[in-house]
């Protein structure tokens, strides 16, 4: 299956007459189907393999690859719901952590913020990292529930001080500190990010956030050097 040649792989697999083979066959070219976005019928072929060869150590991968398939193909609720299925059914699989990762992904996208939170906190307890942190601070902040959100912030900091995530958890902390009228504290954070990370990506809409914040207290001529600044600093941003 290198070099995109999915189409010769599909056409190798189904060639296999083995009936020890047959059920690893089936994945491999559901998988072949799968990386050429032929969703349906990579589904199929995982189905095959569910229905007929249900006690193979290649129904475990199929299960998951289906509700995989339809994440791919950005089909939310159906992704959801297979990846829950197979996480009910295989809850010991190495695969769990990447189902309950998927299934956070697939809610948020449907705007499911408890549900996001539920699954990435499981992932979390499983394969711990800053990203996730972050996701869950962010289904935190789309809910509304800014304590929780920057709980989550200050953790990712506090647990991964050397994490290239640590810019975007300020700016999301100050973005907080700002919902909530805190405009002193989030002009704080930012001024953190600009002065510990000016490179960051996030720095831009960092600054003109600040100079945001510097015009609801009426500071006009703070927020004009803070334009100016990113004008002349980020060229290349689209809040040049």
């Amino acid at each position: 299956m290198k070099l995109g040649r999915f189409s010769d792989a599909v056409r190798y697999y189904g060639k296999v007459a083995s009936p020890s083979l047959v059920a690893e066959a089936l994945t491999a070219r559901g998988h072949a189907y799968l990386n050429w976005k032929k969703f349906d019928e990579s589904r199929e072929e995982y189905r095959k393999v569910v229905t007929s060869y249900p006690d193979s150590p290649a129904a475990e991968e199929a299960a998951f690859s289906v509700g995989v398939s339809f994440y791919k193909e950005k089909n939310w609720a159906s992704a959801r719901s297979h990846l829950m299925d197979f996480a009910a059914k295989y809850p010991a699989s190495p695969r769990i952590a990447d189902a309950y990762l998927y299934a956070g992904w697939a809610s948020f996208s449907l705007s499911d913020w408890p549900a996001s939170v539920e699954f990435w906190k499981r992932h979390y307890e499983i394969q711990p990292s800053e990203d996730v942190l972050l996701r869950i601070g962010d289904a935190y902040y789309n809910s509304a529930k800014y304590a929780e959100a920057r709980s989550y912030y200050a953790e990712l900091m506090a647990k991964f001080p050397s994490s290239s995530k640590i810019p975007q958890a300020l700016y999301s902390m100050a973005l907080v500190d700002r919902k909530e009228g805190r405009l002193d504290s989030a002009a704080a954070l930012i001024r953190r990010i600009d002065r510990d990370y000016p490179s960051s990506e996030i720095a831009p809409d960092a600054l003109f956030t600040l100079g945001e914040i510097y015009e609801e207290r009426n500071d006009y001529t703070s927020s004009g050097e803070i334009y100016g600044r990113i004008y002349r600093g980020y060229p290349k941003s689209k809040l040049a």
